[in-house]
Formats: C-alpha cells, sequence, structure tokens
C-alpha cells in the first residue's frame, strides 16, 4: 500500500492537514525542506525529510506549496515517479485529492440534510423545517439537521439528529465553510435543503463540484431579499432545484436566469377545520390583534406595535394586542410597553406550541403582520384557517392569499396609520369582519384539496439505488 505524505507544513500545508484528518482519511507522513521540522510532528503526523521519504518502496505525494513546479523537479531528481506527485496546493487539486482519495460508503439510506444555518430557533423557516423534518423522518427518510452555534437554542431537536457546526467568532470564513463541507462529505450520498444564503450553502455547492453524482443542491427563497437573490444566483450551475414561496419571488428568480422547469412553487399544509365557529367582537371584550412570529427588528419590525396602539388609543378603540413568539427584542419591547404605559393593552404570549396556534388565532379578530421583508407567511395563513382577518403590509407573498378589501387589507409598507384606519373601520363594522373572516376561512379549506406535501417533493428528491 502506498504510502499518503502531504509535502509542506505551512499555513497552507497545515491547512490541509486538519481538513484531511477531520474528513477521517488516512495520512502517513508529512515532509518538509525546512531540516527545523524534521523528526517533529503535527497533528499526531511524524514530518520526515525528501532522505526519508526515498526510503519507503511506494509513495504517493501530494505537494501543499505554492512552489509546486520546484519541488516537483526536486521529487523528480531524486528519482521519485511524476505519477506518484500531485498538485494540493490550489483549491482544484486539493478538491480533486479528496475526490480521489475519500471513499464514500454506499447506504442504502434516503439522507436528507437541512440546512438550519440560523440555529435552533423559533422562526418561520425553522418551524417549517421542524414539520418537514418530521414527515420525511416518518416516511423513512434519513434526517438531520445541519445548525450553528450562532443563536442559543430555543428549542430542542427532538428525534432529529443534529450536525452542529461551531461558528466561534476566532474562526476564519474559510475555515467555517470548510467545516461544514467536510461534514456534508460525511453523509454522502444526501440531498441538502438549503433555507439561507450563507455558508452552509456555500459548502454544499462545493461538495456539488466535487461529486455532482452524490449530492443533490435544493435552494429555498424564503425571503424576497437581495441576499438570497444573489447567493442563489452566484451559485446557480450547482443548485439542482429552486423552491419559492410567493409569485413574486418565483418571478424574480426567473428574472436571475434560472430554468423555469427548476423552479417550483412551495405548498404547505395548514390546519383548517371543517366548519368555521368562533365570534367575532364578543359583547364587552376589546377588538383582539394577534401577532405571531419571531419577536425582532430585524425583518418582523415589532417594534411598530407600539406606535400602532398609539394610534388606536388615540382613536379611542377598546383594542388588545397579543404577541405570541419569542426574539431579541422582547426585553426591549417589555420596556417601551411600560414606557407608554401600554401594559394594559399589550401583552407577550411567548412561545406558543405548534398544537395550539389554532386556538391562538381563534381568539383573535385581527391577524397584523408589520414586516418590512417576508417570503410567504404561514402565520398569515395559520391566521385566515382560523378566520382571523389579515391588515398586513404589501410584502412579498401577501398578495398570494390576500385580496385586498375581501380577506382584509393590504397596506404600503410602514403605513402604521392606516393600519390603524383599516382595524378601526372593522372594529365598527362588524359585518365586513365576519364577513371577511369567513372568506379568509374559506380561501385557506379550499388548499387542504391539494397534493400530497412531502409527496410533491418526493419527485424532486434525490434516491439512492
Amino acid at each position: 500500500m502506498k504510502k499518503k505524505i502531504i509535502f509542506g507544513v505551512g499555513t497552507i500545508g497545515k491547512w490541509i492537514v486538519s481538513v484531511w484528518l477531520k474528513i477521517g482519511m488516512r495520512l502517513d507522513y508529512l515532509a518538509d525542506n525546512n531540516p527545523d521540522l524534521w523528526n517533529t510532528s503535527y497533528k499526531g503526523i511524524s514530518i520526515v525529510s525528501l532522505e526519508q521519504i526515498k526510503k519507503l518502496d511506494a509513495v504517493e505525494i501530494m505537494v501543499a506549496c505554492k512552489k509546486y513546479k520546484e519541488i516537483r523537479e526536486q521529487l523528480i531528481k531524486e528519482g521519485i515517479s511524476d505519477q506518484c506527485i500531485f498538485e494540493c496546493y490550489t483549491m482544484e487539486g486539493f478538491q480533486e485529492q479528496i475526490k480521489k482519495n475519500y471513499v464514500i460508503k454506499e447506504t442504502k439510506e434516503q439522507r436528507i440534510l437541512f440546512d438550519l444555518e440560523n440555529g435552533l430557533v423559533l422562526g418561520g423557516v425553522e418551524l417549517w423545517v421542524f414539520q418537514m423534518a418530521k414527515e420525511f423522518q416518518e416516511k423513512g427518510y434519513s434526517i438531520k439537521y445541519l445548525t450553528t452555534n450562532i443563536n442559543p437554542p430555543t428549542v430542542s431537536a427532538g428525534q432529529i439528529d443534529t450536525i452542529m457546526l461551531d461558528y466561534q467568532e476566532e474562526k476564519r470564513y474559510k475555515e467555517r465553510t470548510w467545516d461544514c463541507v467536510i461534514e456534508i462529505i460525511k453523509y454522502l450520498p444526501c440531498t441538502i435543503v438549503c433555507n439561507f444564503p450563507f455558508q452552509i450553502l456555500e459548502a454544499a455547492c462545493i461538495v456539488k463540484e466535487m461529486y455532482p453524482e452524490r449530492i443533490k443542491v435544493i435552494a429555498v427563497v424564503h425571503s424576497d431579499d437581495a441576499v438570497y437573490y444573489n447567493a442563489y444566483e452566484k451559485n446557480k450551475k450547482s443548485i439542482d432545484e429552486v423552491f419559492v414561496v410567493s409569485k413574486k419571488i418565483e418571478d424574480t428568480i426567473l428574472e436571475r436566469g434560472f430554468c423555469k422547469d427548476k423552479v417550483h412553487k412551495i405548498q404547505w399544509e395548514i390546519p383548517c377545520k371543517e366548519k368555521l365557529e368562533r365570534a367575532y367582537l364578543r359583547k364587552g371584550e376589546p377588538i383582539q390583534i394577534g401577532y405571531a412570529g419571531r419577536i425582532t427588528i430585524e425583518q418582523k419590525r415589532v417594534d411598530r406595535f407600539i406606535p400602532l396602539a398609539l394610534s388606536l388609543k388615540e382613536k379611542k378603540i377598546p383594542f388588545f394586542i397579543e404577541l405570541a413568539g419569542v426574539g431579541n427584542y422582547e426585553d426591549e419591547l417589555q420596556k417601551e410597553i411600560k414606557k407608554n404605559k401600554l401594559e394594559e393593552v399589550i401583552h407577550l404570549a411567548g412561545y406558543i406550541p405548534r398544537e395550539k396556534i389554532p386556538e391562538f388565532w381563534e381568539r383573535q379578530d385581527i391577524m397584523v403582520s408589520c414586516s418590512d421583508i417576508e417570503g410567504h407567511s404561514i402565520s398569515q395563513e395559520e391566521a385566515m384557517a382560523s378566520g382571523a382577518v389579515p391588515v398586513v403590509f404589501d410584502t412579498s407573498g401577501a398578495r398570494d392569499n390576500v385580496e385586498d378589501g375581501y380577506h382584509g387589507y393590504i397596506l404600503p409598507i410602514g403605513d402604521i396609520h392606516g393600519m390603524a384606519d383599516k382595524i378601526e373601520s372593522l372594529y365598527q363594522d362588524k359585518e365586513l369582519l365576519e364577513k371577511m373572516g369567513n372568506h379568509s376561512y374559506l380561501s385557506i379549506k379550499e388548499k387542504k384539496n391539494q397534493p400530497d406535501v412531502i409527496k410533491e417533493w418526493e419527485q424532486w428528491l434525490w434516491k439512492t439505488e
């Protein structure tokens, strides 16, 4: 058996050795022209001289030095066959050596990795992934979450295995990306569902370049955000399928040059009763206004609930706002509520389990979203399924479900006073409120007749033979 040797123990060489060992590949020796390194070791691997290499019967030498041509000539001059020398300094050369030396274990498992780069947190994307992963696992697929320590976990992974990536600040971007590449390679063959336009996507595309027949890359565009469009367009050649959550996002992705056959609209199942049984504007109670989602300023703009509440108070409308969810703005929002003396009209309900979400929406007359950016709000559909009337800003996906003036109201982004006006009109016209609530419910109920979501996805998943 030929001895595996990496020649060059500089900065690049050491990084290559670290990656090589993390993947679990055999490495017998390191070599270098620097005599100060001879008879020492790195990562437990002995560093030898060229003279010592010459005594070995059979070798494969991967040169991890910038001066590859000079080292190659030196090795050939010392009697080492040209067929045993390989360039490993450039990324292309390094990736080629991994492909050559790493043995993918054949398996009957149908593996799916879900990208959760923001961590195990309570966001709309994450809740969608948790539901999809659970259903795929019940169908016999081998499911894993590819996640990070970027945010403290707010939920448990449950029965799903988790691959945790270390995103410590002192780690360089390249090192973090390749940590992810290594983990993906370990689980080949597989499909990876990329939910964010960041390093896991980049790592998946690197693996796709290396093993095009062993991995399928599915990219999901969850947000009408240039960051998504730019990253997915950049990696267009490595992405096999693109899933979008709204018509606007679909149009933009197609404008970015993706083949129409590769672009698919995501469907999801929303719990919906056979009959809408609920009350509106209950006697003696204020109009109930609900929000369910992350308690953050970024994208969700929950800070806008303060001016909304103040505007409604000016109109002397009895109201109560209930916010369900967790996020990094909770403490500050509580301070703002207290500062503006809104404790009696705004309540932070915290995390509500998914199975209790219908109950939450059944006690709301109106569903409000103050977001700057959305993909397609699952929360909006869940609210409509329970008959809550949506009063939302004109973000991507809003018009996929809501016809302005029929199911609810769509306002220009940031128009808080306009939002307060629409809530006032619904408060003053209970008949209109009930009619819109029923229209909303019926629009979601109709979707229950659509094809099975997981069955639709299965036609796009790469499966082992």
